[in-house]
């Protein structure tokens, strides 16, 4: 995990919340069910500007993500994916394992040379 929240995903993130209130003040259902997949898609680009970030910090930086924590973060989101509300939520978690499982197993291919 980043130590720090960048901007980047703060940006993301605050636009999601905001998100969030519009669609607490808003006026009909449908208002409020776009807004709230506004939001739901302001998170997923947070996770995936987050994951963008942690890469960079791993390709410039190799001592920072070995294969362990790769596996780590792997199973974090197949555990992510069980406890998913919908499907595009799991769908999201199942990439990003794929993700950190290819980072892994390339960590692995390194440390044999």
């Amino acid at each position: 995990m980043l130590l720090r929240q960048t901007p980047a995903v703060s940006h993301c993130e605050n636009r999601a919340a905001e998100a969030e209130q519009f669609a607490e003040l808003a006026p009909d259902s449908g208002t409020k069910r776009r807004y709230r997949l506004l939001a739901r898609a302001w998170r997923r680009l947070a996770r995936n500007a987050e994951f963008t970030e942690r890469l960079d910090a791993m390709l410039s930086d190799p001592g920072l993500y070995p294969a362990g924590r790769a596996f780590e973060k792997a199973q974090e989101y197949a555990e992510r994916a069980e406890i998913a509300a919908t499907a595009e939520e799991r769908a999201e978690c199942a990439k990003m394992r794929v993700h950190w499982l290819e980072i892994a197993n390339s960590w692995q291919f390194l440390d044999r040379k």
